[in-house]
């Protein structure tokens, strides 16, 4: 046998281990979901705080920011803690559905057959995919991720006049700035793509500014509304009534009744100041680069597009980390905005060609998203990398965040 064909042979049997490892880090990846999930249902965890008060929040006593997911389970019937939790849960799992959705629709159309077990691992175990969503299932981020997919089947619809999809849009616009204000800065790009994607002339871009404005105009003033309005204090004697926990609580009436600039102000405090949101915002920078790298090396899709579609989700991510310090919950957002741009990337045959570009990529994405799990959710300090943390880490993985293999290894051991 020539050198080269040997040197073939080789590269092959790694491009095959390669594909097993990463089928098995996405069975004991699925393992590990479906074990946290669990313990996150048990825990009731739509009752113990600020996310659960939200569903409280309604129209009642007049507009206020974020009362739309409030006012829909109201019409319902009265709302009490068990229709939070069916609330809660439904839109979760609407959520859960939606990612899947989304890796689906990249995977089919922007991947060969032998690769699509690699990129279906990447964006399974990045801890921006479900696994955000399984850790914090208390979230409206979870309407906007739904939004997400309902914003890409419209325009992928065949059935829906243009007349019917720009009112589809409307409506899926004003409910994201209804559900959460800053929802809209991640579904704005997706309506410039749709609304320009028949024409591509430079001399359309006045009309493709114009369309987008006129599709998005109802969120904008709902958004302005929510900045503007004030809930009035029949409101937040309501919500409080509701609540029914102690003063010193963090409350949905607490954080709705600040005003845009006091919330800042309360977040930085919260946090600890511009430093720590520096580094947390650094660290995830990093993770959601590597992520969307590694997954780019394995589609095939110009650089041109993928960049693209990364600039403006992470962008999005970015700014909503600088003014309000969730962190993992925006590049959570922007990892499935990302995917959503790719759903409606038209189809290429342009990819990485190097076999070793793209084990590396893969291995590197692989390891970043196992290490990710570990992250803190909100704010990072210094103390959360030392003091043991990373020598830890595989006791804790094992191999999910929050130690649960190792309390269901413990339970059956």
């Amino acid at each position: 046998m020539s050198r080269g064909a040997s040197a073939s042979v080789v590269q092959a049997r790694v491009e095959r281990l390669f594909y097993a490892l990463a089928a098995c880090a996405l069975a004991l990846w699925g393992l590990w979901f479906v074990h946290s999930l669990v313990l996150e249902l048990q825990r009731h965890v739509f009752l113990r705080g600020y996310e659960g008060d939200q569903w409280f929040v309604s129209y009642e006593h007049g507009f206020v920011r974020r009362g739309l997911p409030g006012e829909v389970l109201a019409l319902f019937g009265a709302v009490d803690s068990h229709r939070v939790q069916i609330a809660g849960w439904t839109i979760t799992f609407a959520a859960l559905i939606a990612v899947t959705w989304l890796i689906g629709l990249v995977v089919l159309r922007h991947t060969r057959p032998q690769d699509r077990v690699v990129v279906v691992a990447l964006c399974l175990v990045s801890p921006m995919g479900l696994g955000a969503i399984s850790r914090t299932p208390d979230r409206y981020d979870d309407i906007g991720i739904a939004l997400l997919l309902a914003t890409v089947l419209v325009a992928r619809s065949r059935r829906l006049s243009v007349g019917a999809k720009g009112a589809a849009l409307v409506a899926v616009t004003a409910a994201a700035a209804a559900s959460e204000e800053f929802l809209l800065l991640l579904l704005v790009p997706l309506v410039w793509r749709i609304v320009g994607s028949g024409s591509s002339q430079t001399a359309s871009l006045r009309g493709q500014i114009r369309r987008t404005a006129t599709v998005c105009t109802p969120a904008f003033v709902i958004v302005a509304m929510s900045v503007a309005i004030r809930p009035s204090a029949a409101w937040l004697n309501t919500i409080q009534a509701k609540v029914r926990l102690p003063m010193d609580h963090l409350t949905a009436a607490t954080v709705l009744h600040l005003s845009a600039l006091e919330q800042l102000r309360f977040s930085y405090d919260y946090s600890g100041g511009a430093r720590y949101t520096a580094l947390t915002i650094a660290v995830w920078l990093l993770v959601f680069v590597t992520s969307v790298g590694a997954i780019a090396v394995w589609l095939r899709l110009s650089r041109r597009a993928i960049v693209e579609s990364a600039v403006v989700a992470g962008g999005a991510a970015f700014a909503l980390n600088v003014v309000f310090l969730d962190a993992c919950r925006w590049w959570a957002l922007a990892f499935a905005a990302f995917l959503a741009q790719l759903a409606l990337t038209p189809h290429s045959d342009v990819s990485v060609r190097s076999s070793r570009v793209r084990l590396a990529a893969g291995a590197v994405g692989l390891v970043v998203a196992v290490v990710a799990l570990q992250l803190p959710l909100t704010t990072m300090h210094p103390g959360d990398f030392g003091g043991g943390y990373w020598a830890s880490l595989w006791e804790a993985w094992i191999p999910g965040p929050n130690g649960t293999y190792a309390r269901w290894l413990h339970a059956f051991g």
